[in-house]
C-alpha cells in the first residue's frame, strides 16, 4: 500500500537506512530529516504514549522478532495523528540479526469512525436504559435481540423471561392482526415504521394500552437489520378517559331524565349551552330553538 511508510533500521536502531517517501505524509517531515537524525523519531510521539512505545521498540532490539502497536504522533503543524507500526527482525542463516525492517499505517479516520461509533453506542446506550420509555430492539421476525428495564417493568417480565417471547406473543390477541399487517408493510420494504396505539399483556394477565413507535435500521442493500420498538405505558391515561367518559355519560342521563327543568348557560354571555327536555317543554320551546337564545330572551 503506497500510503503506508516502508523503514529500514541497523540492527541497533541508530541509523536510517531507508524510508519511502509516504513517511512525509504521515509525519509532516522530510525523510532526509529524519536520515539525518534518526533517533529523534521519538520525539514526535505525543509523551502519553512515549514510555510505552519505547519500551516495545526495546524489546525488538533485545530479541523480540516483532512487534505490533498503535500510538499517537504530534505533525509540526500540530495535528496528532494515529500510526500503527509493525516492526520485524531480519536475521541470516547464522541467526544474526541484519536489521529491522517496519510497515507504518496512518489509522486516524480508523480511530476517529471507531471513537465516534463508541460514542454513538454509548449515547444509545445511556438513552436505551434511562428508563423514560420502554424500548426494545428486535430481528425481522419480531424475537427481542435488547430489551431495556423499563420493558419489563411495564410488561412485568424479568429480562430473561422477556429473552423467551416475542413481540406477538405479548400482543393482546384482538391487536394481533392489526399490529401483524402494520408489521408486514414494513418487512415488505413499502415503510419503514408506524406509530399506533394497541395492548399488551402482562405477566400476571392485566392489560396494558400502550402507544407504540416502530422503526426498520436497514442494511444499504434495504434489507432490515434490525427493528427498534418503542413503547409508552398509557394505561393510566386511558383509564381517566374512560372515567371521565362514564361520568360524562351518567350526567347526561341523569340531565335528560331529570323530572324538574335543568338548563346551563354561558356565563359571559348567557347562551344556553343545553337543556333538558323538561326545561324545554316548561317554556314551550325547542331545545334547537333554546340553543339559539340567552336565558334573559
Amino acid at each position: 500500500n503506497i500510503t503506508d511508510a516502508f523503514w529500514i533500521r541497523s540492527p541497533d536502531m541508530s541509523e536510517v537506512q531507508y524510508v519511502s517517501p509516504a513517511f512525509e505524509k504521515i509525519w509532516g517531515r522530510t525523510v532526509q530529516s529524519l536520515q539525518a537524525n534518526p533517533l529523534e523519531w521519538s520525539e514526535f510521539i505525543i509523551p502519553a504514549d512515549r514510555a510505552r512505545v519505547l519500551a516495545a521498540f526495546a524489546t525488538l532490539t533485545a530479541g523480540a522478532p516483532s512487534l505490533d502497536l498503535e500510538y499517537r504522533i504530534v505533525r509540526p503543524d500540530g495535528e496528532i495523528r494515529w500510526v500503527r507500526v509493525r516492526g520485524f527482525q531480519v536475521r541470516n542463516e547464522a541467526n544474526q540479526l541484519l536489521r529491522h525492517i517496519g510497515i507504518v499505517t496512518d489509522i486516524t479516520e480508523r480511530i476517529q469512525v471507531e471513537s465516534a461509533l463508541r460514542t454513538s453506542e454509548e449515547r444509545f446506550r445511556s438513552y436505551f436504559e434511562l428508563g423514560l420509555i420502554g424500548m426494545a430492539i428486535t430481528s425481522p421476525t419480531q424475537g427481542f435481540l435488547e430489551i431495556n428495564y423499563e420493558l419489563c417493568r411495564i410488561l412485568g417480565y424479568g429480562r430473561e423471561e422477556l429473552f423467551q417471547k416475542n413481540w406477538v406473543e405479548l400482543t393482546h390477541p384482538d391487536d394481533r392482526a392489526a399490529e401483524s399487517a402494520m408489521f408486514e408493510r414494513v418487512t415488505g420494504n413499502k415503510m419503514d415504521g408506524y406509530s399506533m396505539q394497541m395492548r399488551f399483556l402482562r405477566k400476571d394477565g392485566r392489560v396494558v394500552q400502550a402507544m407504540i413507535a416502530v422503526k426498520a435500521a436497514r442494511r444499504k442493500d434495504g434489507t432490515i437489520d434490525h427493528i427498534v420498538g418503542l413503547l409508552q405505558d398509557i394505561t393510566e391515561q386511558k383509564e381517566s378517559e374512560n372515567a371521565l367518559r362514564a361520568s360524562e355519560q351518567r350526567f347526561k342521563a341523569l340531565f335528560d331524565q331529570a323530572a324538574v327543568g335543568v338548563a346551563q348557560a354561558e356565563a359571559m354571555t348567557g347562551r344556553f349551552a343545553q337543556v333538558n327536555q323538561r326545561f324545554a317543554d316548561i317554556v314551550g320551546r325547542s331545545r334547537e330553538e333554546l340553543a339559539q337564545l340567552t336565558f334573559g330572551e
